[in-house]
């Protein structure tokens, strides 16, 4: 019985702890650093984290041309480099150069040539109004300081009708449950249009209005 009394208390304690880092991080958002690499590459993140799964809501089709908002170690670059194909482009960006270093290898390794990387700020995206087809953010936008303001960034170099995905995992310390994304999402011009739930992440798939 003592036994199960501890455990019940330690459990406790690291629901309260990980309620408190959460809580910090909505109004204190830091970037993930790059030493975390390994976590976001470990076979355990890939069990529930199948890159082409997670990319399916967003519907890419080949030839189309798709933006990655911070592509991080390239965890689902090359899914998304393979649904554009070879007549598409998937232009990521990433802000931590260390970073960058992992994507490109990781691009490199799968072989894609239809990927460009360029180091930016999510809040000043160095691409045309209305140039992009579809952009995901995964594991990405409660990390940026100015989310909405993100989003207003993202939803201008989107063309008409364009699709954006927005997916977070349930354990990430910086997660937030879909109505958050949803609110920040529609105060940038958003519409939602589906929204996909599993058992340790959710996606959200929203439409730029024509």
């Amino acid at each position: 019985m003592k036994l199960l009394k501890y455990l019940g208390l330690a459990c406790g304690a690291l629901l309260l702890a990980q309620l408190i880092v959460r809580v910090y991080l909505f109004f204190r958002p830091r970037i993930t650093p790059a030493l975390v690499r390994p976590v976001l590459d470990s076979r355990w993140r890939k069990r529930y984290r199948d890159p082409a799964g997670t990319l399916a809501p967003l519907c890419l089709h080949a030839g189309e041309i798709a933006l990655e908002i911070g592509g991080g170690t390239g965890v689902f670059t090359c899914a998304a480099a393979r649904q554009v194909g070879a007549t598409g482009r998937l232009l990521s960006i990433e802000l931590q150069r260390p970073m960058i270093r992992s994507l490109i290898r990781r691009i490199q390794q799968c072989g894609a040539s239809n990927v460009a990387v360029q180091q930016a700020d999510a809040r000043q995206l160095p691409f045309r109004d209305e140039s992009i087809d579809a952009a995901f953010l995964i594991a990405v936008l409660p990390m940026i300081p100015d989310r909405v303001g993100a989003l207003r960034e993202t939803r201008r170099v989107l063309k008409p009708d364009g699709r954006l995905l927005i997916s977070e995992e349930v354990i990430a310390p910086e997660y937030v449950p879909p109505r958050i994304t949803i609110s920040w999402a529609r105060r940038a011009g958003f519409v939602p249009v589906a929204t996909t739930r599993g058992r340790w992440a959710y996606a959200v798939v929203f439409k730029r209005p024509a």
